[in-house]
């Protein structure tokens, strides 16, 4: 990106116009990459090409080309006829024909080549990103910097960048090297190109440029207008505020207007993030209203808000600087698209200072006028949620409803999901202590989500078990019956609850299982019925795996002290409560000296036989674990011991 900024402002500059390798400062010439020539089927080159940088002294998107007999690394300019396929001005190329691929100019690669369309660069096979249009405002406020200014800004971004030098030390540092206003001013410039446009760095240099202009100001006219914004944040950030007043008026009208972004606005809101000098911020922010015009005037009514809110005399900063600009700004013809910030404010300053009356009042003129003057609805949302508030405070409930149905009528119209189902519910609520206050059901019933869409378990014969479903939908939506259509399980719905947060009306359905003393798959179906025409009737399917409880005979097989070379053996008898055998589908042991046989049969009872493995002394200390017939499911885990000791 500095290459990019080198280019274009040594391009500008008389005295610029040539600069080979050994002449750059290193901080330029470290950014120079590079740049690999792609070949005919598309792959870059394994060896890098000479590059060649130069700037176009022809208009802005005439094609440039480095003309052939410069060295192989050149910054400089050319007035040749341009043949090259990328355009102009800043541009990095390697010789020869074809596609080219570009590289050195940041991550990803901005700022080196201008284009008047994407397919300019796609027809000239050149991979990289078009030049911002922001740049050129960027870099125009540094444009004309001698050679040594440029160099030096780059060196102060570098080493700034790369040490954690304090403001005293760079102060003391800018001194010994006499370091001018306008290199200082080049280096805040390039330290505040993108956002965040106050950082550690550029807060160091602006230290340099307070102690170059004194005290009082009164070196002021030595800094460039690009330096003077970031004079007069860090000048609020230290609580100077007639110091920031002045710095900013020194800048002229048709200077601002080239400016970006806006000085004005950019101090005020550095000074509000930071909760500093925030009656300087609103002065700021106010006189570049003023000046920009009507629409301005209604926009920064929020700015005010937010300052107001920060600053510890926040009831003082509604009375005094918020409410009666707000009221001024709404009054003037032109400031209608900014509407949403001014009356917002307004209403939200008189109710945080606990006017209610003044809400009412002034929010049934500021809504009259709203529709006199073809201010959109949308607009007005965020105002009329506290012009309805206050309405409900004072018992004005058949106003309040008004308002509540025109947010949902909105809410509807634009799709503001959440606006229409929070004003329903707010409606729905003040029916409740002011049942006569006419339709309340405006928005259509909507159910949302089923959570979850089905339930499953498995069970014992016979056991008992609860599942809970949450069903979900807008204020309107309501549940009328719920069945199930088996014995499975019986049903119970709570009482509908409504979030406050967003509208929602849940319903908790409990599902009571009673698992049958058959063993195996079984299902029913939870029927529902609701008043949303889209979902009328819905189901909940429900599935349950029943085990018939089993028993083991013995619990443990207990071998106690054994020899080797000894054949101990046992038997695990299953039965089943039902006195049928419904058959072990698995068993196993994890200890390889445990032999589980085949399964024998025998009256309703599955019989395993086991015996241990004692050619070898040690203990024997696991579990037999025996699986029934349901999928799955674990029926028994046995224990089984034994110490194998040596023959005597």
């Amino acid at each position: 990106m500095w290459l990019a900024a080198a280019i274009s402002v040594l391009a500008s500059a008389p005295l610029a116009w040539s600069m080979e390798l050994r002449d750059m400062p290193p901080w330029l010439r470290d950014m120079i990459e590079p740049v690999h020539v792609t070949t005919p089927d598309g792959e870059a080159s394994a060896e890098t090409a000479g590059v060649h940088v130069w700037a176009s002294q022809g208009a802005i998107g005439g094609r440039a080309v480095a003309p052939p007999d410069m060295p192989p690394v050149v910054l400089g300019a050319t007035e040749d006829r341009p043949t090259a396929a990328v355009t102009s001005p800043g541009a990095i190329t390697a010789p020869g024909t074809g596609p080219v691929s570009l590289s050195g100019v940041g991550a990803p690669p901005v700022g080196g080549v201008r284009a008047p369309s994407a397919a300019d660069l796609t027809t000239a096979g050149v991979t990289i990103s078009p030049m911002a249009a922001e740049w050129d405002t960027a870099v125009a406020s540094i444009e004309g910097l001698a050679r040594e200014d440029l160099a030096l800004a780059g060196r102060i971004v570098s080493m700034l960048q790369e040490t954690q030098m304090s403001e005293q030390e760079f102060v003391a540092w800018a001194e010994e090297q006499s370091a001018s206003p306008r290199a200082l001013s080049a280096a805040y410039r390039m330290l505040t190109r993108e956002r965040p446009y106050w950082n550690n760095a550029a807060r160091t240099v602006c230290a340099a440029l307070a102690e170059m202009v004194g005290p009082q100001l009164e070196r002021l006219d030595d800094l460039p207008m690009e330096g003077r914004p970031g004079l007069a944040i860090y000048l609020g950030m230290q609580e100077c505020s007639p110091e920031v007043r002045t710095v900013l008026s020194s800048i002229p009208g048709d200077t601002l207007d080239r400016m970006r972004p806006n000085p004005y606005y950019i101090v005020a809101s550095t000074l509000l993030h930071a909760a500093k000098s925030l009656r300087t911020a609103i002065w700021a922010w106010k006189t570049e209203a003023c000046r920009l015009g009507v629409p301005d005037r209604a926009h920064v009514c929020w700015e005010i808000r937010l300052a107001a809110a920060a600053s510890n005399d926040p009831h003082g900063l509604m009375q005094s600087e918020l409410i009666p600009w707000a009221e001024e700004a709404l009054s003037l013809r032109g400031s209608e698209p900014e509407w949403s910030r001014a009356l917002t404010s307004l209403l939200w300053a008189y109710d945080r200072l606990g006017r209610g009356e003044s809400v009412i009042a002034r929010g049934r003129y500021w809504l009259a006028q709203a529709e006199e003057r073809g201010v959109p609805g949308r607009d007005l949302i965020t105002a009329k949620w506290t012009f309805a508030a206050a309405l409900v405070e004072a018992g004005l409930a058949g106003e309040a409803a008004d308002v509540f149905r025109d947010l949902i009528s909105l809410g509807l119209e634009r799709d503001y999901r959440w606006t229409a189902e929070t004003a329903q519910m707010k409606l729905l609520l003040l029916a409740r202590e002011y049942p006569a206050i006419g339709e309340v059901a405006v928005l259509p019933p909507r159910l949302q989500r089923v959570y979850p869409p089905d339930v499953a378990m498995s069970l014992a014969g016979g056991d008992v078990a609860t599942a809970c479903v949450s069903i979900a939908g807008n204020p309107c939506f309501r549940i009328t019956d719920v069945a199930v259509d088996a014995p499975l399980a019986t049903a119970t719905l709570s009482p509908a609850t409504f979030s406050a947060a967003d509208g929602t009306t849940y319903y908790r359905l409990s599902l009571h299982v009673l698992a049958p003393r058959e063993a195996g798959h079984h299902e029913a179906t939870v029927l529902v019925t609701s008043n949303d025409a889209g979902a009328s009737h819905f189901e909940i399917p429900l599935a349950v795996d029943v085990m018939l409880s089993a028993v083991a005979s013995p619990t443990m097989l207990f071998f106690g002290l054994t020899q080797v070379g000894d054949t101990p053996r046992g038997d695990i008898s299953i039965s089943w409560e039902s006195g049928e055998d419904s058959g072990v589908t698995a068993y196993a042991c994890e200890d390889t000296r445990v032999h589980l046989g085949s399964i024998r049969r025998r009256e309703g009872t599955s019989v395993i036989p086991v015996a241990i493995d004692t050619s070898e002394p040690g203990i024997v200390n696991s579990s037999i674990v025996i699986r029934g017939r349901a999928v799955g499911s674990e029926v028994l885990a046995i224990p089984v011991y034994a110490h194998i000791m040596d023959a005597p």
